[in-house]
C-alpha cells in the first residue's frame, strides 16, 4: 500500500529522479537512452518479462493484448489498459510498455522501464499521437510528458 501511495503521489510530479546505486537517472536521460537503443518489439503482452509484470501486478497495474476489449472508461471494474506495442533491448536491461487506458478520455502512455542490479526503475511519459512502431514512438519520446 505504501508503495502504491508514493507511486500516485510521483506519478503527478513532473520532477523526477531515482537514487540507485548506479547515481541518478532523470527523465532526459532515460528518454535519451531509450532514443538511442534498439529494441526487440512485439504487440503481444507475453513478450514483457515476468519479472516487470509481477512488479506492476503489486500496483493493480494489468494489460491486455491490442485484440482484447478493455474497461475504456472512468468506471471501475475490469482490466483499464491495453497493450499497443511492447519492446526489450537486447541485453535485457531496458524496455517500455506502450499501452492505452481508459478514463475520462482514452490517454497513451509509454512506461519505460530500466532493470538494474537490485531494483527496477519505471518512468511515465505520456504521449498524444496513435502510434504503431518503435520508430514512431522514438520520434515522439522526446516530447512526452515525464512522470515517476
Amino acid at each position: 500500500m505504501k508503495f502504491l501511495i508514493t507511486l500516485l503521489i510521483a506519478s503527478f510530479s513532473c520532477r523526477s529522479a531515482y537514487k540507485t546505486e548506479q547515481g541518478n537517472i532523470d527523465c532526459e536521460s532515460i528518454k535519451n537512452e531509450f532514443v538511442s537503443t534498439d529494441f526487440v518489439s512485439s504487440d503481444d503482452k507475453k513478450a514483457i518479462p515476468k519479472k516487470i509484470l509481477r512488479k506492476l501486478k503489486k500496483v493493480d497495474f494489468e494489460i491486455v493484448n491490442p485484440n482484447e476489449s478493455f474497461n475504456k472508461t472512468d468506471m471501475a471494474g475490469g482490466i483499464n489498459k491495453r497493450l499497443i506495442i511492447c519492446g526489450l533491448n537486447k541485453s535485457q536491461t531496458l524496455g517500455f510498455i506502450y499501452y492505452e487506458e481508459g478514463g475520462v478520455g482514452i490517454q497513451r502512455i509509454c512506461l519505460i522501464y530500466k532493470i538494474l542490479d537490485r531494483q527496477t526503475i519505471f518512468k511515465y511519459i505520456g504521449l498524444w499521437a496513435n502510434i504503431k512502431s518503435v520508430d514512431d514512438l522514438k520520434l515522439d519520446i522526446k516530447r512526452g510528458i515525464c512522470y515517476n
